[in-house]
């Protein structure tokens, strides 16, 4: 590799450091939204990425926001962690509804036309 590409690739690297992952969903997304088959690619990797069998920590500008733990066997999960799961998982839906001004009436009304055009 000449001088010259090593600088680039360095100078990339560099750039995409400073990318947080929120941007990259943006980027992805709108380079998605002009080329269908960039989105297949990208769906394809996620897909192969999370088949591995280690945990994956998953970050946010560089603290940690979650944690993938690949599962053999759902079932295993006991009731007791699959109802503290259910409850955060609540506790994140109704904080973003709250961000967001969403009203539970508005979500029954689109739940309602959802199911009468599935039908």
């Amino acid at each position: 590799m000449t001088d010259k590409k090593k600088k680039n690739t360095k100078k990339e690297l560099n750039i995409l450091d400073r990318i947080n992952a929120d941007d990259g969903l943006v980027i992805l997304k709108r380079l998605a939204e002009e080329d269908v088959s960039l989105l297949k690619r990208i769906e394809h990797a996620a897909s192969e990425y999370f088949k591995e069998d280690e945990p994956i920590l998953i970050t946010r500008n560089g603290k940690v926001a979650g944690l993938y733990i690949p599962l053999e066997d759902a079932d295993s999960i006991s009731l007791e962690v699959r109802k503290e799961l259910l409850y955060k998982f609540g506790e994140y839906i109704s904080k973003s509804l709250e961000k967001t001004e969403t009203k539970e009436e508005n979500i029954i009304a689109e739940f309602t036309r959802y199911r009468k055009a599935c039908s």
